[in-house]
């Protein structure tokens, strides 16, 4: 992360009569090198997890040794999208610690960043939506066994709370383009890994059989909805990495087949959510970039450019791989059972208008499905477990994405977060909150986005000592960055 962090930060150095030394200490090559090292990365780890569960505890220990011995925000928001990134891998590799552990790793780390910092401004609206969630738990904790309840509540909280709190924390900065630009590339460098177990999977496979469900050795042997989900989230990054900032043709091209190549591996977990999720955000993204005309033609060549590709290259020579089952899988526009989990939710709610039955409860008191399946869709589930607040607490959620479009200016800055939003909340409608990354995405969406001007990330607004209309005296460039 330290190689993203000091991403066009280092002062400018002629080597131009060697070309080998400008290459080895250029940004661009330890980036690279940072991203392709998840590969051997993700193989180690999967053989040990030992070395899993110590990278996972690593990577939070070095948030708060890198990120908070200087109070910087960038580097606290670094590292809080490497961990978003890297919570498929750890699970993947059966890494030792407890299932949440992203989600609140994430929040303990912003948290203690906000309260070193004393910046707990713009925090009232996502408070106001977690303590919506506070009154049904008494509803758990005296219906169940207290080690089921904590087990229940800490589950199906976990991600509200995440969710409340990179809103709070993110509301508050204002990123460059170049900073944003490296903290994708942080959250995408994991996914890289775990793309790779997924492609181990698959290549090694000795009797690969495709049916028209999800499949588990296509992902890595493990969980094809959530590896479908997070390696389209990478496709998406890739995408606006694309769109937010220019690069040189040799950059595009590998960033283009970047956005075919996670897209392709997501559809072959033939868990199609992650697939869809994908497509959706990244037409609101090119809808909002399309209205600004120094975009359109870029977003017009791009968007050619991935429809070849994928339709007419990769698609045909993927469903040919797997036997004629992707098409037939993607045909499919059976919902997999979410429409009677919704049905049920919606039931539950009517029986308990107020309070609903308390998080995790749901599961118990479903109608129509036999087993206790827990809740798919975010939105039906605050109703059924937590009531009338739970609905109040949508609407927050909702109002909070809407409000954050209308106040963003036109161009990128609006496209950026119209896609993040999108992305977030079409989640939360197919598979809850099972990770942090709709939580990260929703939060990162409600930062202020600037030109590129080196400035500190907090807002000019909230810093002592400045009034609304003057400008801060500006700190060197590597302060700036993180480096």
């Amino acid at each position: 992360m330290r190689a993203i962090a000091s991403l066009e930060s280092a002062p400018h150095l002629d080597r131009a009569g060697n070309p080998v030394q400008a290459m080895l200490h250029g940004s661009s090559f330890r980036v690279a090198l940072f991203v392709l090292a998840h590969i051997p990365l993700a193989v180690i780890m999967s053989r040990s997890a030992t070395i899993s569960t110590a990278h996972a505890l690593g990577v939070l220990l070095f948030g708060f040794v890198w990120g908070l011995r200087k109070q910087a925000p960038e580097r606290v928001a670094f590292v809080a999208a490497y961990i978003t990134g890297s919570e498929v891998l750890w699970r993947m590799t059966e890494c030792g610690v407890f299932w949440e552990y992203a989600k609140y790793a994430t929040s303990f780390l912003l948290v203690a960043w906000m309260a070193i910092t004393g910046s707990f401004r713009r925090t009232l609206v996502p408070l106001f939506y977690l303590l919506l969630l506070v009154p049904s738990i008494s509803l758990t904790l005296s219906s169940s066994d207290p080690l089921l309840a904590k087990r229940m509540i800490s589950f199906n909280l976990s991600g509200p709370l995440s969710l409340a709190v990179c809103v709070m924390f993110f509301g508050q900065l204002e990123m460059t383009r170049a900073q944003l630009h490296r903290l994708l590339i942080t959250l995408i460098a994991p996914i890289l890994g775990i793309s790779t177990l997924a492609f181990l999977g698959t290549a090694t496979a000795d009797d690969l059989l495709f049916t028209k469900n999800s499949n588990f050795e296509t992902s890595g042997g493990y969980g094809p909805n959530q590896v479908s989900a997070i390696l389209g989230l990478a496709a998406l990054l890739v995408f606006l990495l694309l769109s937010v900032q220019r690069h040189r043709a040799g950059a595009q091209i590998l960033l283009v087949l970047g956005v075919v190549g996670f897209t392709a591996q997501a559809a072959l977990t033939f868990s199609r959510g992650g697939v869809y999720n994908c497509v959706a955000a990244a037409l609101v993204g090119a809808a909002f970039l399309m209205r600004g005309g120094q975009q359109r033609g870029r977003i017009v060549i791009m968007s050619v450019l991935v429809t070849i590709l994928a339709y007419y290259i990769l698609f045909p020579r993927l469903d040919a791989f797997s036997g004629g089952q992707l098409a037939k899988r993607f045909e499919d526009t059976q919902t997999s059972g979410r429409d009677a989990i919704m049905r049920d939710d919606l039931a539950i709610w009517d029986r308990n208008l107020i309070l609903g039955v308390g998080p995790g409860m749901s599961r118990l008191n479903r109608i129509t499905l036999q087993s206790a399946i827990v809740a798919h869709t975010e939105f039906s589930r605050l109703a059924a477990e937590h009531g009338i607040f739970g609905l109040l607490a949508a609407v927050v959620l909702v109002a909070l994405g809407l409000v954050r479009l209308a106040q963003a200016p036109t161009g990128w800055r609006q496209a950026l977060p119209a896609t993040l939003v999108a992305w977030s909340f079409i989640y939360m409608l197919h598979a809850a909150m099972r990770l942090v990354a709709p939580s990260l995405m929703l939060g990162l969406a409600m930062a202020t986005l600037l030109d590129d001007k080196p400035r500190s990330l907090l807002r000019r607004a909230e810093r002592p000592g400045l009034g609304p209309h003057q400008e801060p005296p500006r700190p060197p460039l590597r302060r700036e960055l993180g480096a």
